[in-house]
């Protein structure tokens, strides 16, 4: 195999995120939002908590991004 630049970019922005993660853990980045669920009468019936991080210099991280390196770490 040959010496692709895309693939060496994409596993260092992978350690920078693992690293980021960490950082965050360590920082209390994370903010918990709830945002109810309704039904067709507008009655709420439940709600659903959702986890966001308040990266320091990207302000939120984009969940794709988040989620990939949760999934690689489980």
């Amino acid at each position: 195999m040959l010496f692709d630049p895309s693939m060496q970019a994409a596993l260092l922005a992978h350690v920078k995120l693992e690293a980021d993660l960490r950082q965050a853990q360590e920082n209390r980045q994370w903010i918990l939002y709830y945002q109810p669920q309704v039904d067709h009468l507008g009655t709420i019936t439940g709600v659903e908590a959702l986890l966001r991080w308040q990266h320091p210099s990207a302000a939120w991280c984009p969940r794709v991004s988040l989620f990939r390196c949760w999934k690689a770490w489980s």
